[in-house]
């Protein structure tokens, strides 16, 4: 018969402290510099978009051909499968 670590009534008391934990380091990690995980978004978007346009602006145009191959991929080919009535 195998060994058991824990009783079957220490289990409960072992989770409960384990999600505690749990509930404790993410509910500090989630509020950095005091500011709700929610709140971050108004943070997040603007820093998103400042460095999509940045990186659109420095990097290369993609060649003629590369966006002839993405058009090309793009059009579906071949039968309808499931057309409508």
């Amino acid at each position: 018969m195998p060994k058991r670590i824990l009783a079957v009534d220490d289990e409960p008391s072992i989770v409960k402290l384990v999600t505690a934990a749990l509930t404790a380091f993410t509910t500090a990690q989630a509020k950095w510099w005091g500011i709700n995980n929610i709140s971050c978004a108004l943070f997040g978007l603007p820093v998103n978009l400042i460095v999509t346009v940045v990186v659109s602006l420095v990097t290369p145009a993609p060649s003629k051909e590369m966006q002839d191959f993405i058009d090309n991929v793009r059009i579906p080919k071949g039968e309808t499968l499931m057309a409508e009535k």
